[in-house]
C-alpha cells in the first residue's frame, strides 16, 4: 500500500507523510506548509561551530583585557595600539560567533497565499534568515533524484526555471516523496518530470488558406 496525496485530507497528510519518511517533516500552517529535513548538521560542521565559538570568546575576552588595563602610565601611541587591537579583536569574534550561532539547516516554507517558496535557514536558538524567495512561476519542475540516494531512497528537487539550477527539498523514501512531490506540483501547478526524460509534443497544425 501507498502513500497518495488526497486534497480533502488537510493537515492528516503531513502526518502520514512523516511517519513513512523520519527523515523530513512537514507542518502545517494558516498560509501553505514548511518541509524540514531531520537530518542534523554533518560532524565537521558542528566541530567547526565549537571552535569558532571557543575562539570567538577567547578574542573578546583579550579585546575587554586590552581596554580595562590600567593605562595611567601608558603613552598616548600606546593608548591608540590598544584600541585598534581591541577593535580588531571584537571584529574577529564577533565573525565566529556569528559563524558559530548561525543555522546550518535550511527549511522550505511553500506558501499559498502569496504563491511563492522561501528558503530559510534557522539556528538553534529559533532564529530564522531568509535566504532566498522564488515565485511559483519561477519554479520549472518538480522532480526526484534516485542518483542521490541509496535503495529506495532519493531527494526531491525543484529546479529553477529551464536552467540548471536546483533547490532541494527534501530526501527519504521514494513513496514518500512521490506523495509530496505530488502535492507540491498541484499546489505549484507544474508538470512533473523525471530527469533525463523527454515530453513528445504533437507539432502545430498550420491552417490552409481558403
Amino acid at each position: 500500500m501507498t502513500d497518495t496525496f488526497d486534497p480533502t485530507m488537510g493537515p492528516t497528510v503531513s502526518k502520514e507523510l512523516a511517519a513513512s519518511a523520519p527523515r523530513f517533516e512537514l507542518d502545517e500552517t494558516y498560509w501553505g506548509y514548511i518541509i524540514r529535513s531531520n537530518d542534523g548538521p554533518g560532524f565537521s560542521i558542528a566541530v567547526l561551530q565549537g571552535l569558532a565559538m571557543f575562539f570567538g570568546a577567547c578574542f573578546i575576552a583579550v579585546a575587554i583585557g586590552l581596554m580595562v588595563v590600567p593605562q595611567a602610565m601608558s603613552g598616548s601611541l600606546d593608548i591608540m595600539m590598544r584600541g585598534v587591537a581591541a577593535i580588531l579583536f571584537s571584529g574577529v569574534a564577533a565573525l565566529l560567533l556569528w559563524f558559530a550561532t548561525r543555522g546550518v539547516q535550511t527549511e522550505l516554507q511553500i506558501d499559498n497565499s502569496l504563491g511563492e517558496v522561501r528558503e530559510v535557514m534557522r539556528n538553534r536558538a529559533g532564529k530564522s534568515t531568509l535566504v532566498g524567495r522564488y515565485g511559483f512561476d519561477a519554479i520549472g519542475a518538480v522532480f526526484l533524484d534516485r542518483a542521490v540516494g541509496g535503495k529506495d531512497e532519493a531527494a526531491l528537487m525543484l529546479r529553477y526555471r529551464n536552467t540548471s539550477q536546483v533547490l532541494p527539498v527534501a530526501r527519504g523514501s521514494v513513496t514518500a516523496l512521490e506523495a509530496l512531490r505530488n502535492r507540491l506540483g498541484q499546489d505549484l501547478i507544474i508538470d512533473l518530470v523525471e530527469p533525463g526524460k523527454v515530453v513528445a509534443t504533437e507539432a502545430p497544425v498550420e491552417k490552409q488558406a481558403a
